[in-house]
Formats: structure tokens, C-alpha cells, sequence
């Protein structure tokens, strides 16, 4: 494989066999790890959280109940994931102030409309039916017809 691109085993020299560049690509690896420094904050994103359970063996009823009778405590968590819980079951308009995406701007104010809808019900008065409109929607839900339908 000498002249092509390839994996990291294809710098390492045709003249060597296959032990030889085996230890040599081990080599390489530790003294890439040694150097390696993780550098960054990794945090828990609270969406793809999966819960599994206890197996029903593992658990302590007795010390389960303690836990759930104990006023809330949340020394117990950490502050910081208990914070990004909280945050993640906000709505968008408690997190933001402005729509971020165009689609957040339809029903973002959905709140003044209610408010608004509420209002403005005592300015509706619909119109009242006569007494033709009474019988004829009175005919159609006894027969099932209307009356000027053909026979």
C-alpha cells in the first residue's frame, strides 16, 4: 500500500514486518495519549436523558420510602443538572423574549389573544333565528331531510 493514502499503518515502512509495525502503530498511540489533554466542559443534555429503573432486586423498599417521605432536598443532585432539568421544561416564551425561528412567531402572543378573545365576547350578539329557520331546522332532525328536498 506504499504510495497511496491510506490508514496510519501505511507510513510506517515496508521493510518492517508485521509485528515490527504492529508495536510501532502501539507506540505511536500512547505517545499520541500521553499528550492528550481533554480540554472543555461536558455537560448532560436533559432531552436525551433515558432512565432505566432499578431491578426490582437492587432496590431497598424501606430506604425507597425514607427517600420519598423526606422533605425535597436537593443537595442530593446535582445544581447544576437540577438547573438544566428545570430550564429544559420551560416554554419558549419563558426562556426568550422574542421569537428565535419563524415558526415560533405564529401563536408566540398566544396569551394577549386569549385575553383579547375573552373580551371581546360581550361585544357578540349573533342573530336570532325566525320562526321559518326554527321549523325547518326542527323538520330536519325529525326526518332526516330537508323539507324542500324532492320526493
Amino acid at each position: 500500500m506504499s504510495g497511496s493514502f491510506g490508514s496510519r499503518n501505511d507510513m510506517i515502512s515496508d521493510k518492517f514486518n508485521a509485528v515490527a509495525k504492529i508495536k510501532i502503530f502501539t507506540e505511536m498511540v500512547q505517545r499520541e495519549k500521553k499528550n492528550m489533554k481533554i480540554n472543555g466542559k461536558f455537560s448532560v443534555n436533559p432531552k436525551s436523558l433515558v432512565y432505566h429503573p432499578l431491578k426490582p432486586t437492587q432496590l431497598d423498599p424501606v430506604q425507597l420510602q425514607k427517600q420519598l417521605d423526606a422533605p425535597d432536598d436537593s443537595s442530593t443532585m446535582d445544581p447544576e443538572l437540577t438547573k438544566k432539568i428545570a430550564d429544559s421544561r420551560k416554554t419558549p416564551q419563558e426562556k426568550n423574549k422574542w421569537p428565535i425561528t419563524s415558526s415560533e412567531r405564529i401563536g408566540w402572543l398566544w396569551k394577549e389573544g386569549v385575553k383579547e378573545h375573552k373580551d371581546d365576547k360581550r361585544w357578540k350578539k349573533p342573530l336570532a333565528s325566525c320562526e321559518e329557520t326554527k321549523y325547518a331546522k326542527a323538520y330536519v332532525m325529525s326526518m332526516g331531510k330537508s323539507p324542500y328536498a324532492a320526493q
